[in-house]
């Protein structure tokens, strides 16, 4: 399939065939997926990822993604890898016994842990880390080599971890990122050890706990977690649109039996379209100049974290406090230091990002008001739900950015959150036009604070190195030398254009947002003139009891999940 082939639309036959650049069986995929210089591997280059169907009944609950491996040098793999589990709820990662989560792979999956949500509850469930080729040393040195691994990949990344497993909230009283629940690291190391697992496919003894471990998930965990977003789904869709359908019922009553009052009204709003209108530009404006403002404030908080985590002093005593061996700490610190450096910058963009949405939040109501005045908000109007045109409208928007804190807050059960889960509905229903539009912001609420750990690992590593770690300050110089490598690979402003880019996409998806969901509003108030000029009182009866219609199917749709 080409680059633009999109994995989730594989059983869209129609759109695989639009993307297809060649079929051929499995003897093909050794021909087009190598880097081997061959003409086969040239052609490949144009493609972006290899449908393979085959007949297993794991394939009836789920889908796997094989990602190409991280390191392979002069090859798009890694930005390949990087940008196809973000499509995945569960990640596999797979490092051989020999060598098993090196200083490389640690790197890696700190940045791709990020990229796999937790899984409300059970935040490690769908996190599989596996010792492939365990057959190849003694059995009785493989718990030694999971127990070291675990332990040393904790260690290194704690606070990425430590904050997946137990969440945070703002606190109201210190303004600070607390913890939610009082859960020990060592609680938190134990979760994370036993997702550590051996695997051979020279040895059942070796695999048999990964593979049932991953069938527990895959047909347990992964359903049942399925299974409540698919019920508070429906229960918000269907109060939404059944509220939608009482106010659509109630307006053409009214068209019905006040039908001078609706046309004075009517006139009155197309007289007022223009202003409305620029007021949409000036709330558009407004929300520009207040995210330019975040981006501002971001890239001076960025330089501020940046200058604490990699201060030579700081990283020294991170280093005290964490290890004794001299080779460990060559080996692990430097991915320790940037991987609490990327956390704290990160926690620091989702608090700027919640303090965003509020402000969005409390925008959308004013101009609710300010815009449900125009329509006869007193008369029993049928109202503009702004929040839920905005919800929709940023459903066709690619890049969310800090939006994205907006729909996590609205989903989570604020009262945006039937408007926000509305969306995914109407597109199932094709009724987009009683909610203002049919896209879905769901699959972006996960993008909070976007990973940039493996944006930056690789220049680190590769330029860090130290020459001799013997004497009494062997701690000190190993952290001039991680400074200097930080400093070295531009980190500093590599996180700045991460905040930087951040922000741009939230401009972007506000702006096209906000301009589409004014289009909505010009439409609704054509719609209102067209329904008290143009529209015969049969016409207005059969629209009534279509609207009655959709009032008795969203009053007894139910809400169980289907059982099979």
């Amino acid at each position: 399939m080409d680059k633009n082939f999109d994995p989730s639309r594989s059983t869209n036959e129609a759109y695989c065939r639009a993307h297809l650049l060649l079929a051929g069986s499995y003897g093909s995929l050794k021909d087009y997926t190598t880097h081997d210089g061959s003409e086969a591997s040239k052609i490949s280059e144009n493609a972006g990822i290899v449908l393979v169907y085959v007949d297993s009944p794991i394939l009836d609950v789920a889908d796997f993604l094989d990602t190409p491996g991280f390191g392979n040098s002069g090859s798009d793999d890694d930005a390949n890898a990087k940008n196809s589990i973000r499509i995945v709820d569960a990640m596999i990662y797979i490092s051989t016994v020999d060598g098993f989560m090196k200083n490389e792979d640690v790197a890696n999956i700190s940045g791709l842990l990020k990229e796999v949500p937790p899984v409300e509850g059970q935040p490690f469930s769908n996190l599989f880390i596996v010792a492939t080729k365990s057959h190849t040393v003694p059995k009785n040195e493989l718990n030694s080599i999971i127990q070291k691994a675990s332990a040393r990949t904790y260690k290194t990344l704690r606070s990425a971890l430590d904050n997946r497993y137990i969440g945070y909230e703002k606190s109201s009283e210190s303004n600070e990122e607390t913890s939610v629940n009082r859960i020990t690291s060592m609680d938190i190391e134990d979760q994370f050890r036993a997702r550590f697992f051996t695997f051979s496919v020279e040895s059942v003894s070796l695999s048999v706990d990964f593979e049932n471990t991953l069938s527990d998930f895959l047909c347990d965990t992964q359903p049942d977690c399925s299974k409540m977003q698919y019920e508070a789904t429906l229960k918000a869709a269907k109060e939404t649109l059944t509220g939608d359908s009482l106010k659509w019922i109630s307006a053409l009553e009214r068209t019905r039996d006040d039908i001078e009052n609706v046309r004075a009204e009517a006139a009155r709003m197309k007289a007022d379209l223009p202003t409305r209108l620029q007021s949409f530009r000036d709330k558009e404006t407004k929300g520009s100049g207040l995210i330019d403002s975040y981006k501002a404030t971001g890239r001076i908080k960025v330089q501020e974290i940046y200058s604490t985590v990699t201060a030579v002093d700081a990283i020294e005593k991170l280093i005290e406090r964490s290890f004794n061996d001299k080779k460990e700490a060559q080996k692990l610190a430097v991915t320790m230091v940037q991987s609490e450096l990327v956390e704290r910058v990160e926690v620091s963009i989702k608090k700027s990002s919640r303090d965003f949405s509020q402000q969005v939040d409390e925008m959308l109501k004013d101009f609710a008001y300010e815009l449900n005045l125009s329509l006869g908000v007193d008369s029993g109007s049928r109202l503009f739900n702004i929040q839920a045109v905005f919800a929709g409208a940023l459903g066709g928007v690619g890049a969310l950015g800090a939006l994205a804190a907006w729909s996590a807050i609205a989903a989570a059960g604020s009262n945006l959150g039937g408007y926000i889960l509305v969306a995914q509905v109407a597109g199932w229903l094709g009724i987009s036009s009683l909610v203002g539009g049919s896209g879905t912001v769901m699959a972006a609420v996960s993008a909070l604070g976007g990973p940039i750990t493996i944006a930056i690992a690789g220049a680190v590593l590769a330029g860090f190195a130290v020459a001799s770690l013997f004497g009494p300050s062997w701690q000190r110089r190993l952290a001039k030398a991680i400074e200097k490598a930080l400093r070295n690979a531009n980190v500093e402003s590599r996180l700045v254009q991460e905040s930087d880019n951040y922000w741009d996409q939230t401009k972007t998806a506000f702006c096209a947002a906000m301009q589409k969901t004014a289009k909505n509003y010009e439409e609704k108030v054509k719609e209102k003139e067209k329904e008290a000029f143009s529209t015969s009182p049969e016409q207005i009866k059969n629209l009534i009891d279509q609207a009655k219609e959709s009032l008795g199917f969203f009053k007894s749709m139910p809400l169980g999940w289907a059982k099979t």
